[in-house]
């Protein structure tokens, strides 16, 4: 409006410092006379105060183009152009909303800017090019954020990043329903020479922020960062580890390490049994009579039967087990494979198989999981450290299956052969109190081989009753975790033996399905278990795996 007037009469009016301003341009060539009667129609129209018309010809005459004062003018801030600012909760971001000045208002300039900013409290972090839009009255009405913050940078000291899978804890694959994809296991994870195992990742200053209000955010201590020592087989270079030999990488502590690897075809009469410090790969078959044992993880692709297999750590069999005289395999850490038949298996950790146990005596610390497939558990005996879900055990002429959960098998064979040991002292000492009894039976008893007898009796005496309170505290230790479960999916036969470590339980003929035991106030109780109920195994306490 005012830009208006200024180019149809050649002149201005406008509040300035409680001022009322008059502005006359130079005047230009065919440009209108400016009038004093017109000056004062408009500050009459303004409600500026009367001032001398002398006053307002001589500014008129010197045309200086600069605002000259008239008269004091308090009621002229009301036309200015008004600019309030909002500051978030935060106090991460200011907002300028500005109304504009009406006629004869000042307009924005950077002094109401400097103290609206004053006003809200906003010192810090500014934005130059926002306040030039305002200044130049180019928000069209529109908010505008006039400063921001800076966010706080947490830093971080120099660390590593591992390039192959470091938890081993279960690094497999699941399909639906929770069957381990055998296909998938990442045990064995073979670099090269010059492979690059962890990269090192550059230390990260931590930076301080600040909000509009200009107080600091201080960033949080530095993270320390993890670095990984080179072990066997492992060099460091600027970049990060590297490999020196070929193998399996694993992370050992907090060190990586390479271990010997080897892949073979077949175990068999060109190459003979197996006995392999580091991890071994065996593509094809494992011929009957020939030996496995390696002090890594073992894969096989195939079935294996009648051959034995040894491995400090895990073992994973695409195929089955199926096993001949003597013990089929023994295992460190985790055993996965597709089923086990007339089996004699020890296991370390857990056992995952994803057919079937037919006919076969396992020893396993941890849990035996069977959840999808067949999920049957049918004759022999189970020695389970800690829980099993399955989905049968037992059949109709399939012989006696036996099951024992919370019971570790060490433990058991410990309680064992203290009963054996004891038996067979109490029967000796039974045979030489018969003979001394003998002896004394005689017309002439031999008096010194009966003092040597009864001398005897006397030390196995003491021995059976240090062997009788060693046998008491194994039995005392041989009680199920509280937290052990048998989770049956489908159906358990009446000829099923069940037992929470010595504690025996009768299914007295009953044919059970879709059930979970559980051990409460010393008692094995039974529940039903909906169809398609997700059981959880609690982690078995003491296995090796």
């Amino acid at each position: 409006m005012d830009a208006e007037i200024a180019d149809r009469h050649g002149f201005s009016l406008r509040y300035q410092d409680g001022m009322a301003v008059l502005i006359v341009s130079p005047r230009r060539e065919g440009q209108r006379q400016i009038y004093v009667d017109d000056v004062m129609a408009r500050m009459k129209l303004l409600g500026i105060p009367s001032v001398p018309a002398k006053r307002i010809r001589e500014i008129v005459d010197r045309g200086s183009g600069i605002p000259e004062k008239l008269v004091e003018w308090p009621a002229g801030k009301r036309l200015c152009a008004k600019v309030e600012i909002w500051v978030s909760e935060d106090g991460m971001e200011a907002v300028a909303k500005t109304e504009e000045a009406k006629s004869g208002g000042a307009g924005i300039d950077a002094r109401m800017m400097d103290e609206a900013l004053k006003s809200a409290g906003v010192v810090r972090g500014v934005d130059e090019a926002a306040m030039r839009v305002l200044l130049e009255g180019k928000t069209g009405g529109r908010s505008i954020v006039i400063a921001r913050g800076k966010e706080k940078v947490p830093g971080s000291m120099e660390t590593m990043k591992c390039l192959f899978i470091t938890d081993r804890g279960k690094p497999w694959k699941q399909l639906d329903g929770g069957q381990i994809d055998l296909k998938e296991l990442n045990y064995i994870q073979n670099r090269k020479v010059g492979d690059l195992l962890a990269h090192i990742v550059k230390a990260i200053p931590s930076k301080n922020g600040f909000d509009v209000y200009g107080r600091v955010i201080e960033a949080e201590p530095i993270t320390p960062g993890r670095l990984f020592s080179a072990g066997y087989g492992v060099s460091e270079t600027d970049e990060g580890l590297v490999a020196n030999i070929d193998g399996n990488v694993r992370l050992l502590q907090n060190s990586i390490v390479m271990e010997r690897s080897i892949q073979i075809e077949n175990v068999d009469y060109s190459v003979g049994n197996i006995d392999f410090d580091g991890s071994v790969t065996i593509t094809g078959k494992v011929a009957d009579g020939f030996s496995v044992r390696a002090s890594g993880d073992l894969y096989i692709r195939k079935t294996v039967s009648r051959a034995y297999l040894e491995t400090e750590r895990n073992l994973i069999i695409r195929g089955g087990l199926v096993g001949g005289d003597g013990e089929s395999c023994h295992v460190g850490g985790n055993l996965f494979t597709g089923f086990l038949e007339n089996s004699t298996v020890r296991v370390g950790g857990d056992l995952f198989v994803t057919e079937a146990i037919l006919h076969s005596n396992i020893e396993v610390d941890g849990n035996v999981y069977l959840n999808r497939g067949r999920g049957e558990i049918i004759g022999g005996v189970a020695i389970v450290g800690g829980s099993i879900s399955c989905r049968h055990i037992g059949g109709l002429r399939a012989g006696l299956t036996r099951i024992y959960v919370g019971c570790q098998p060490k433990q058991l064979k410990t309680f064992r052969i203290q009963g054996v040991e004891l038996k067979a002292l109490q029967e000796k000492m039974e045979n030489l109190s018969k003979q001394i009894k003998y002896l004394r039976s005689k017309r002439n008893p031999d008096l010194q081989e009966i003092f040597g007898l009864t001398s005897l009796i006397t030390q196995h005496r003491k021995s059976l009753r240090n062997k009788a309170l060693e046998f008491k505290k194994t039995q005392r230790s041989l009680k199920a975790p509280p937290e052990t479960i048998l989770a049956v999916r489908g159906g358990i036969n009446s000829d099923t033996i069940i037992s929470f470590a010595l504690d025996e339980y009768h299914l007295a003929g009953k044919n059970l399905e879709y059930v979970i035991f559980k051990r409460e106030n010393g008692q094995t109780i039974v529940q039903k278990l909906r169809h398609g109920e997700d059981v959880t195994l609690p982690e078995a306490p003491g296995h090796e795996g």
